[in-house]
């Protein structure tokens, strides 16, 4: 189904505000992994990922990215320098179009790909600041459409590793399906640490959005990847549950 025209609005500020900085992702088997899209080499999953797979535990029932950004570039800068002390309003702008995108723009999409309308939200807390503070939260909140907020409380997070204890659901869930909401990803340990959480408080279905994807190019694997897969003309209307055409 072709991506809907009221949005387009919206698709043509991300490109004309960051078409030359972001690069779209790839869902290619044996290429990326297929849950965070990261390069692999004719692997199915990316080592972290298969780590988590491995655990048992009840992890995301579906991930969506929006971008790649590779360290060093301009879009991986702008993912971290949103939400510094003095953020650049331009920085703050993307990723408030980028949230919009993926949880606005697409929510359809979402509800179509799992078969279940998004009934609440939630924000991976921060680690270093309060959670009604995080500077992702703010650029959300305002926005009209979403469903009501779904909180989550910081316990013991380990970056490092998948940790249930790393978070925990302020109140109990009745079978929704929450969207788990996090500004980059590197090893997905706090947002599948924030998935399995909201599970064992009850949610039936959750699925994560974010905006970026983050790489390492020290890795030769993505070296490669990003040497194989130039930028080229971002598509900002790309599906990001999909990551193609809208279902």
């Amino acid at each position: 189904m072709p991506f809907q025209e009221q949005w387009r609005g919206v698709a043509d500020l991300l490109y004309t505000t960051a078409g030359g900085i972001l690069r779209n992702v790839v869902a290619e088997d044996g290429t990326t992994c297929r849950i965070c899209r990261a390069p692999v080499d004719k692997y199915h999953y990316c080592y972290s990922c298969d780590q988590h797979r491995r655990s048992g535990l009840p992890l995301a029932d579906r991930v969506g990215f929006l971008t790649y950004a590779a360290k060093g570039s301009q879009a991986y800068q702008i993912m971290y320098g949103y939400k510094s002390a003095r953020p650049l309003d331009q920085h703050r702008l993307l990723v408030q179009l980028m949230l919009g995108m993926g949880a606005l723009v697409h929510s359809t999409c979402l509800a179509r790909v799992t078969r279940h309308p998004v009934d609440r939200w939630a924000v991976v807390p921060s680690t270093k600041v309060l959670p009604n503070v995080h500077p992702l939260r703010r650029l959300i909140t305002p926005m009209i459409g979403l469903p009501s907020e779904c909180t989550l409380a910081i316990g013991h997070p380990n970056s490092r590793c998948l940790d249930p204890g790393s978070f925990m659901a302020v109140e109990p869930l009745h079978g929704e399906h929450v969207l788990v909401i996090d500004d980059s990803w590197v090893t997905g340990a706090y947002a599948q640490s924030a998935a399995v959480a909201l599970k064992q408080a009850g949610a039936e279905r959750v699925s994560v959005f974010v905006p970026a994807r983050i790489l390492d190019s020290a890795f030769s694997v993505t070296k490669t990847f990003l040497a194989d897969h130039p930028a080229g003309d971002f598509d900002a209307a790309r599906c990001p549950w999909t990551f193609g055409e809208c279902p």
